[in-house]
């Protein structure tokens, strides 16, 4: 008894500080929310992938984890969102979990931000509606 509750101890005081405020939406809640006009689809995977396939409508907004050199999402590249209700998906790992919570640390309201966990290869595994970007050509 005394090492379960000594755990389930060490399991909490290691959550991420706001682990708490993470909102997880299934893909149900997905597809509904995404039909809204205040809701922004953030697709935190690298620029390959979204160019490969992507949820209608997402904006590819890169982020690994706070500090990152690959990330392209800022809170400046979030400021026209603004009001608006963000669902930060990737490839199902934890890329979108971070995004999340630095846009909370960044102001947004936890309320108004989610994390769509299964991301895009369940969306896209159910046949569901995708998108694909062209790749842009490099120009010299």
């Amino acid at each position: 008894m005394k090492l379960s509750v000594a755990l389930f101890a060490f399991l909490i005081w290691t959550l991420p500080a706001s682990a708490g405020s993470v909102q997880i939406v299934t893909l149900e809640e997905t597809r509904e929310l995404a039909l809204r006009e205040n809701v922004v689809l953030i697709d935190n995977r690298a620029p390959e992938l979204f160019q490969l396939g992507h949820l209608p409508k997402a904006v590819n907004l890169t982020y690994k984890e706070q500090g990152s050199e690959e990330n392209v999402m800022t809170k400046d590249s979030l400021e026209p969102f603004r009001g608006k209700t963000l669902i930060f998906y990737c490839s199902g790992n934890m890329r979108a979990f971070h995004a999340n919570n630095v846009a909370i640390e960044w102001g947004w309201k936890p309320e108004t931000v989610f994390w769509f966990k299964d991301g895009f290869p369940v969306w896209a595994g159910r046949g569901l509606p995708i998108e694909t970007t062209k790749m842009k050509e490099d120009r010299k």
